[in-house]
C-alpha cells in the first residue's frame, strides 16, 4: 500500500523526523532509516501546521486502509469521523503552541473502520534548517484496544459490584488481617456513623464502636484468621450511629490470596432487628394469650372452689361456735374440735394457694416433681370444675419417672383439658388421668422416633373423657389458636393451643389418639428423669423449734393476724411489740426506745408500707433482721421490689412451725 521507496517529499520528512529524534547521523539517502520507519509495528505519521498529512508509514496506511498517495495532503476530517478529527486537530494546535510532546490514550477510528483505542506519543515537528521553527506535528501510536477493553470491562465490573453492594440492604465489608477496612458499602458506613464508605478505608471497628463491641468483633475475626474457617449465622448486636441497638445475622469468611494464604476476612451482615422484635412480640402475645386462658379458666375454677371453700368455712365456723357455746365441753372433745378447725383451715389455705398459683402471671420455674403426687393434688381442683355429675378417675403407675416442669404449667394443662371434657359431657360421664413410663426408640426405617422426639425415657399422660368426641373433619385443627367447636362467645379457642405450647416448651408433645371408641383420648409425652434422689424432692421437715428472749416487733394492719402472730411468738419466749402500720410502728419504737432484733412486717399497709418501714428502721438498727410477710400474689408484690437476693419472706397463711423456724434461723444468722 505504501511505497517501498519514499519520494522526495518523504525523504524530506525523514530528515525532519530525524531532527525531531535528535539523530545527528541522518542523511537523506540512508535507506536503512527509510526501511526502519516503514517496518516498525507502530503507526508513524506527520502533519503540517494546517493539519495535512505529509507522511505516513506502511503500518499507518494499513491501519486506515488507504494508499500512501491517498493520505498525503489530506487532513483528519477526511480520514477519521468528525468528532475524533476535531479532537486530533485541537491536540495538534496545543502541541504546536506548547512545543512539548504529550503521551495520551484516546479513541481511534478510521472512516468505515472499527472503533478502537490507541496510545499516542505526539510531538511538535521542527524545521531541519531553522531548528526553532515548528512546521507541524509528528506522532507515533500503537493499538491498545484489547488492554483498554479489559480495563473498561474491569471498571464496569467494579462499578457493577460497587452499585450492587451499595444498594443491598445488607452490610458488606472486607478487612485485612489487622481488622482495617479495605472495602465497605454504604450500609456499613451508615451503621458506623461515617459520612461515606470511603471514610472507613484504613480504619478499624475501634475507631467507631464502643470498645466492648469492637473487641468482640475483633476476637471473632482473629479466630477466623487463625483457623481459616468461616463463621456462619453469627448473631451480633450493633449500636448504630444514632444510638439505636440493632441485631445482625452475620457470616464471616476468610479471604485468601491466589497462593491460598489468609489475608483478611469478608463479612456480610443482615439486619434481623425487625424479626427479633416480631419474635419478642410473638412471645409476649403468647404469654398474654396463656395468661388470658388461665384467667378464663380461673373464672370457672373460682365458682367450683367457692363450693369447697364454703364447706371448709362451715366446718371452721361450726366447730368454733361449738367451742364458745359449750364452754364445759370435755378437754378431749375441745381438742377434737380444734383439730377439725385446724384441718379445715389448712385445706382452705391449700385451695387459696392453688388458685393464686394458677391465676397469677409468673416466670416459669421448672423443677423436678413427683408427677403422680402432682396429679393427685390437681384432682382436688378438678372436682369442683367438672361438677358432681362427672366421675374423676386416676390410674397412676406407682413407678412413674419424675419430670422437670413448672407445677403450675401442669395445673394449667390439666385444667384446660378438664374444662373441654366437661363441656363434652353435659349429661355426665368419666374423666380419667393415667400415667405410665415409655421409652421411645429410633425406628430402623427412618432413624427417627415417633413424634420426632429425641430417643429416650418419657412419661405418658393419657387424658380421656367419655364425651361426644371430636369429628374426623376437624381433628387436624384442634391445636390451632382461636379454633373452637363451641358456640360463639362460649370459648376462645386458646385451650389446646396453650396446652401444646406448654408441652413443647418442656421438650414433649401431645397427640390426639384416633380411636373409634366413643369419647376423646389425648396422649401427652414428657421427658422422664431417672435416678432422682429423695433429697431433691423432699422439702425440709419441720420439727419443734426453740424460742428465745430477743425483741421482735410485728407491723401488721390486720388485727386478727397481728394478734395471732404475737401469741405464737410470745409462746416461744420472745419479747413482742406490735404496731397497726408503719407509722404506728415508728412511733411505738421511738417512744419506748426499743432495740429491735427482728422486724416482722406485712409488706402492703396503709401510710408507710413494710418496705419503707424496714428502710427507716435499719438506719437506726443496722443489725436488725427483717422478715417480710404477705398474702398477695407475686404480681402485686413485684411493685415493692423485695425480690432481690438476701430478702427474707414468708407467705400467708403460714404454719406456726414454719414461722418460728424462720424467725429462729434469722436471729441465729450472724
Amino acid at each position: 500500500m505504501c511505497p517501498d521507496n519514499p519520494d522526495k517529499p518523504s525523504a524530506q520528512i525523514f530528515k525532519q523526523l530525524a531532527h525531531t529524534l535528535d539523530s545527528e547521523d541522518y542523511t537523506p539517502d540512508t535507506p536503512l532509516l527509510t526501511s526502519l520507519i516503514h517496518s516498525l509495528p507502530l503507526n508513524v505519521y506527520a502533519k503540517d501546521t494546517e493539519g495535512r498529512f505529509i507522511f505516513a508509514n506502511r503500518q499507518y496506511c494499513g491501519s486506515v486502509n488507504l494508499e500512501h498517495s491517498e493520505i498525503i495532503g489530506k487532513n483528519d476530517f477526511e480520514i477519521h469521523p468528525g468528532e475524533m478529527a476535531e479532537k486530533y486537530r485541537q491536540d495538534d494546535r496545543k502541541i504546536m503552541e506548547s512545543r512539548q510532546p504529550v503521551t495520551i490514550e484516546e479513541a481511534w477510528q478510521s472512516i468505515g473502520g472499527k472503533r478502537g483505542y490507541v496510545q499516542v506519543v505526539k510531538a511538535p515537528l521542527f524545521d531541519a534548517e531553522e531548528q526553532d521553527k515548528v512546521i507541524g506535528t509528528v506522532g507515533i501510536f500503537w493499538d491498545i484496544t484489547d488492554r483498554k477493553q479489559a480495563e473498561i470491562d474491569l471498571a464496569e465490573e467494579r462499578n457493577l459490584l460497587r452499585t450492587l453492594i451499595d444498594n443491598l440492604p445488607d452490610a458488606i465489608y472486607v478487612k485485612d488481617k489487622s481488622g482495617r477496612f479495605l472495602v465497605a458499602n454504604s450500609r456499613v458506613a451508615k451503621i458506623m456513623g461515617a459520612n461515606h464508605h470511603r471514610d472507613l478505608i484504613g480504619k478499624t471497628d475501634f475507631d467507631y464502636y464502643h470498645r466492648e463491641y469492637a473487641k468482640k468483633y475483633h476476637n471473632d475475626e482473629q479466630q477466623i484468621l487463625k483457623n481459616n474457617k468461616p463463621l456462619y449465622d453469627l448473631e451480633e448486636t450493633v449500636r448504630i450511629g444514632d444510638g439505636t441497638l440493632r441485631w445482625f445475622l452475620t457470616s464471616k469468611i476468610p479471604l485468601n490470596n491466589i497462593n491460598g494464604e489468609v489475608i483478611g476476612i469478608i463479612g456480610v451482615g443482615h439486619d434481623i432487628s425487625q424479626r427479633r422484635e416480631e419474635e419478642n412480640q410473638r412471645q409476649r402475645l403468647e404469654a398474654q394469650l396463656q395468661h388470658a386462658q388461665r384467667i378464663e379458666t380461673v373464672g370457672t375454677l373460682v365458682a367450683g372452689i367457692a363450693h369447697d371453700f364454703n364447706n371448709h368455712l362451715s366446718v371452721i365456723n361450726g366447730y368454733a361456735e361449738l367451742l364458745t357455746l359449750l364452754p364445759n365441753t370435755e378437754s378431749s372433745q375441745r381438742e377434737e374440735f380444734a383439730k377439725k378447725i385446724l384441718q379445715a383451715g389448712k385445706s382452705a389455705a391449700v385451695l387459696t394457694n392453688q388458685l393464686m398459683a394458677f391465676s397469677k402471671k409468673q416466670v416459669i420455674q421448672p423443677r423436678i416433681v413427683d408427677f403422680n403426687s402432682l396429679l393427685s393434688d390437681i384432682v382436688n381442683l378438678l372436682r369442683p370444675i367438672l361438677g358432681e355429675h362427672i366421675d374423676v378417675e386416676l390410674d397412676l403407675d406407682p413407678d412413674i419417672h419424675h419430670v422437670e416442669i413448672d407445677p403450675t404449667q401442669v395445673e394449667q394443662v390439666v385444667m384446660n383439658m378438664a374444662v373441654n371434657s366437661r363441656d363434652a359431657m353435659p349429661q355426665g360421664g368419666t374423666f380419667r388421668l393415667a400415667t405410665e413410663n415409655i421409652r421411645l426408640e429410633e425406628q430402623a426405617t427412618n432413624n427417627q422416633t415417633p413424634f420426632n422426639l429425641p430417643a429416650g425415657d418419657y412419661i405418658r399422660l393419657t387424658v380421656y373423657d367419655s364425651g361426644t368426641g371430636i369429628q374426623k373433619e376437624i381433628r387436624d385443627r384442634v391445636f390451632e389458636p382461636f379454633f373452637s367447636t363451641k358456640e360463639k362467645n362460649k370459648g376462645t379457642g386458646l385451650g389446646l393451643s396453650t396446652v401444646l405450647g406448654i408441652i413443647q416448651q418442656n421438650g414433649g408433645t401431645i397427640e390426639l389418639r384416633a380411636d373409634e371408641t366413643p369419647g376423646t383420648t389425648f396422649e401427652i409425652y414428657l421427658p422422664g428423669k431417672m435416678n432422682v434422689t429423695d433429697d431433691i424432692l423432699t422439702e425440709s421437715k419441720t420439727t419443734d423449734v426453740d424460742g428465745g428472749n430477743e425483741t421482735i416487733f410485728i407491723a401488721e394492719d390486720e388485727q386478727n393476724v397481728r394478734a395471732l402472730t404475737q401469741t405464737i411468738l410470745l409462746a416461744k419466749g420472745y419479747k413482742v411489740f406490735c404496731g397497726a402500720d408503719g407509722e404506728d410502728a415508728l412511733r411505738i419504737i421511738s417512744q419506748n426506745n426499743l432495740s429491735v432484733d427482728l422486724l416482722l412486717t406485712d409488706i402492703i399497709m396503709p401510710n408507710i408500707n413494710g418496705k419503707e418501714l424496714a428502710e427507716k428502721l435499719l438506719k437506726q438498727h443496722p443489725k436488725m433482721k427483717v422478715l417480710f410477710m404477705s398474702g398477695y400474689s407475686d404480681d402485686t408484690l413485684s411493685r415493692y421490689d423485695i425480690s432481690q437476693k438476701g430478702t427474707d419472706f414468708i407467705r400467708k397463711p403460714f404454719k406456726t412451725d414454719i414461722l418460728t423456724r424462720k424467725v429462729r434461723d434469722l436471729l441465729d444468722d450472724g
